[in-house]
């Protein structure tokens, strides 16, 4: 039989819809904080129906003669795009009334991303060390739909391409295809998550998992026993719910990790292919169809009532808000799935293809100019008192963020500090540390001027300034032993007097604090990232470096963490003071900074007078129970952890220690 002459008959299925509930329900629970921490394997689960449903109805249409990419373009076109349309219209007017310039200016950005269907391309731009707080993004989640969007420009003319042409290549093709994306899914969760994570290529296999599934219905058919049947569609959603409530945010994702929903999935599409199962009819009951059906309105929904919901609440949303959200926005989903989606879909506006087409161009073209405005316009910053907007504005000075540091240390050379016409015998120092230690450096730089010492800077973002370590998300680990190993050398070499440490210490140990293992510190002796593992390897470095740098007869200071806010400061002063709201109850309190930083404090004592520890909180927490954050109407942080130039300043009295002792 031809592959012209096969069945590739395709029926409606409430189960499908059913299980599309069963995807979209996890996703918002996990986004609302919830209870379900491994909610997020619902977008996989819709790229595999996704792929079968779409695959199954071209097949539908090839083998009957009356496909064309036209209409397959427009029925794609009404399904998303006027839903879309509504919702990023109201995004948009909604970031009118909270956001500051800057997140608007942003907002209008993501939205021309978004309309050219490159929203992936976008946020995965935007992911590393100084990315903002993804929760305040009302538009991330569009990251999934431009990946579908993506696939459904490329497969059909593809499918189109081997229907006419190479049939009988088009299995092995297209297996061919789910192989290279699944182990660049495996080898990118290691090597490049983010981009794993959001582009097409690493995720291209999960759709394809139920493109080939659907390809291969008129041969392998359906399950012919019933308690097979049974056991497969079971097992297809005991996956999906188990990996929902046992992953968490600190698996590798997508990876292997993400076989256990996509192939439940698969199970549970395909056991109940010719029969619905007991599961299946289960997930055939009325309620839980008409969540399917809404599915899609909900996931647009959802993410941008949240997104606010985070930008109007600093602190712990109650329960009962983050309850009332979700069903808000399952209302407003009902809303659009009725009122925009369905008239879209029948035809009941916009009939012709052609008005589909100047409509959703039309559309396109206008968020465009939108978000070129805001772009213009700064994020209409008119909106905004200059006070405010002078809070907010704390660029990092870009002295001493040497882009070639690496380089220079490979060399034998760090940027020079203090002194720029150095006297003979005059004292010598060196400021050795991440990014925290960049932050501080103008005001070291100044203090080595006055107390006539001849500095130098050996800093590296994002690298701790201890002997045989590195943070587990560094690429270059081994580029951070080579680094620090030049430091300590070039200490040797030009016989320095004093050296002062600096480092988010508490990172290194604790890494986001939100029971992820992102940014431990690792060692050669340590097989993987683990809590226990970076506490010990921070005790054993730091002991190596004090110890290397002792043999030296070398002075060591050791500036200790500033207190670590959890969330960006000056956005949110300045949102704050925009809004008419105290800001004296804002900063992390003493009590939960000392337990922040108790371990390294512990560390710190076993190092006796061996080390001269100069302490931040002295400053921060001075005569206050709550973290000093603004000072003359400046932020005294940068983000949640740096601070700013007006932040270095207060504490010169503190850092002036390192020359006068």
């Amino acid at each position: 039989m031809s592959h012209q002459q096969q069945n590739y008959g395709f029926k409606y299925r409430p189960e499908v819809d059913g299980l599309r509930a069963l995807a979209v329900t996890p996703v918002v629970l996990y986004h609302a904080g919830l209870g379900m921490s491994g909610g997020f394997v619902g977008v996989d689960v819709f790229f595999v129906i996704s792929g079968y449903l779409i695959t199954g109805l071209i097949l539908k249409e090839l083998s009957s003669g009356t496909f064309s990419l036209k209409d397959f373009w427009e029925r794609r076109a009404r399904r998303i795009l006027p839903a879309m349309s509504v919702m990023v219209l109201a995004t948009l007017v909604a970031g009118y009334f909270f956001f500051l310039p800057w997140d608007y200016e942003e907002l209008g950005r993501s939205v021309i991303a978004q309309s050219v269907f490159g929203a992936n391309f976008h946020f995965w731009a935007q992911s590393g060390y100084f990315d903002g707080p993804a929760e305040m993004k009302p538009l991330l989640h569009t990251w999934s739909l431009a990946v579908e969007e993506q696939f459904y420009l490329l497969f059909p003319a593809l499918l189109l391409l081997l229907w006419r042409r190479f049939w009988t290549h088009a299995r092995g093709l297209l297996i061919t295809l789910w192989v290279l994306s699944f182990l660049l899914s495996v080898v990118g969760s290691y090597q490049f998550p983010d981009a794993t994570f959001y582009l097409l290529p690493a995720r291209a296999w999960e759709l394809l998992t139920g493109a080939l599934l659907a390809l291969d219905r008129p041969s392998v058919g359906a399950i012919s026993r019933p308690a097979l049947a049974e056991l497969a569609s079971a097992l297809g959603l005991g996956l999906i719910v188990w990996a929902c409530f046992c992953f968490d945010a600190g698996i590798r994702f997508p990876g292997a990790s993400a076989l256990l929903p996509c192939v439940g999935t698969a199970l549970f599409l395909w056991a109940n292919e010719s029969r619905v199962t007991l599961s299946g009819r289960i997930l055939s009951l009325k309620p839980i169809v008409f969540i399917g059906l809404v599915s899609y309105s909900w996931y647009l929904w959802h993410w941008p009532a949240f997104a606010y919901l985070n930008r109007i609440y600093l602190d712990e949303v109650p329960a009962s808000t983050v309850w009332a959200v979700v069903l808000a926005s399952f209302i407003v989903a009902v809303l659009s799935w009725r009122w925009v989606e369905t008239p879209f879909r029948t035809r009941r506006l916009l009939p012709t293809r052609r008005s589909v087409f100047t409509a959703s161009a039309s559309a396109i073209l206008i968020a465009i100019a939108a978000g070129l405005f805001l772009d213009a316009t700064d994020g209409l910053s008119g909106r905004v008192p200059e006070s405010v907007i002078r809070l907010s504005e704390q660029e990092r000075n870009p002295e001493f963020r040497n882009k070639n540091v690496f380089e220079d240390a490979r060399k034998g050379q760090f940027q020079s500090m203090g002194l720029e016409a150095p006297q003979a015998g005059a004292p010598k120092f060196l400021l050795w540390g991440d990014s925290h230690g960049i932050a501080v450096a103008p005001v070291l730089d100044e203090l080595a001027k006055q107390y006539g010492y001849v500095g130098y800077a050996a800093l590296r973002a994002g690298t701790p300034p201890l002997l045989g370590v590195w943070l587990d998300h560094d690429k270059t680990g081994r580029k951070a032993i080579e680094f620090n190993d030049a430091v300590l050398e070039f200490i040797k070499k030009e016989k320095i007097d004093r050296v002062l440490l600096a480092g988010r210490w508490a990172y290194y140990y604790s890494g986001k604090g939100d029971g992820t293992m992102t940014g431990l510190i690792i060692s050669e002796n340590e097989a993987e990232a683990s809590f226990a593992g970076a506490a010990r390897a921070l005790r054993q470095s730091l002991e190596a470096t004090v110890s290397a740098l002792e043999a030296l007869a070398v002075d060591i200071f050791l500036l200790k963490q500033v207190p670590d806010q959890r969330f960006d400061v000056p956005r949110e002063l300045a949102d704050r003071v925009w809004r008419g709201m105290p800001v004296d109850e804002l900063g992390i309190d003493r009590a939960t900074h000392d337990e922040l930083q108790r371990p390294i404090q512990e560390i710190f004592k076993s190092l006796g007078d061996r080390v001269t520890l100069i302490d931040p909180a002295d400053y921060f927490f001075e005569a206050q129970t709550r973290t000093r954050l603004i000072h003359d109407g400046q932020s005294l942080y940068i983000d949640e952890d740096h601070v700013s130039d007006a932040g270095a300043e207060q504490l010169r009295p503190l850092l002036q220690r390192a020359f006068v002792q």
